[in-house]
């Protein structure tokens, strides 16, 4: 029977509160990318605004916002500005979000306690950036729609009557005053999935930067010495 040796077991212990980042990380990746790609971000009669598409339903009432014609369908959404900007910056956050869910998942998965640390700080920074870009966007987006209806109600006149639309109580010019009619009357506007889609994802983005911040140091590699015992071999011949 030989000496005992020595070797050492490498116990890699996953920690809850990673695991729920994680989750929420994904969950994160899948609602942005699909509000992203939506067009109901804002929601009215007969009509909806995406980032990126607008679609116009089959006898919405008229005039339709923003002197757009009255064609049944989706399309590319307007050139505004503002639309452009708030795009750009779901795009960035769609990006950095998935590059830090990638990064969670890897410091997870990975046993050299070294690179699983560097992975959750990289993470960390991404998932930083991915909020912020989401939270600029949602903010951005209704305020500048806001003007935007302000400015489209005090600049046209549907009717060509010489009045501001603004001022205006018979919008379409029908006889019929606004106030007692669907057609030309206000439209009201509603936020849809999309937009309330990426405030979820920012609230879960930040549970998931604080879970991963209070839980960074935690050792979840751990070491156990363990001994095994060796036979020798004994070998015997015949002089």
């Amino acid at each position: 029977m030989g000496a005992p040796q020595v070797t050492i077991e490498t116990i890699t212990v996953t920690r809850p509160l990673k695991v729920i980042a994680f989750t929420c990380c994904v969950v994160t990746v899948i609602l942005t990318v699909t509000a992203t790609a939506t067009a109901d971000w804002i929601l009215a009669e007969g009509w909806r605004e995406g980032l990126f598409t607008q679609c116009i339903s089959e006898g919405a009432p008229k005039p339709l916002p923003f002197d757009m014609e009255p064609v049944p369908g989706c399309g590319k959404a307007r050139s505004a500005g503002y639309l452009k900007g708030c795009a750009a910056l779901c795009v960035i956050g769609v990006l950095t979000d998935f590059f830090g869910t990638m990064l969670t998942c890897f410091g997870l998965k990975s046993t050299d306690p070294n690179k699983k640390y560097k992975y959750y700080r990289v993470s960390i920074y991404a998932l930083i950036i991915a909020a912020f870009a989401f939270l600029l966007a949602v903010i951005i987006y209704p305020v500048q729609f806001a003007k935007d209806l302000e400015d489209d109600d005090a600049d046209l006149d549907d009717d060509g009557d010489g009045v501001p639309d603004s001022e205006d109580n018979d919008d379409d010019n029908d006889g019929v005053a606004d106030d007692d009619e669907l057609e030309g009357s206000a439209r009201t506007y509603t936020f849809g999935f999309g937009y309330g889609a990426v405030w979820g994802s920012i609230i879960l983005l930040f549970a998931s930067i604080v879970l991963l911040i209070c839980d960074r140091e935690s050792e979840e590699i751990f070491y156990k010495e363990k001994q095994v015992e060796e036979e020798e071999e004994e070998e015997t011949g015949e002089a």
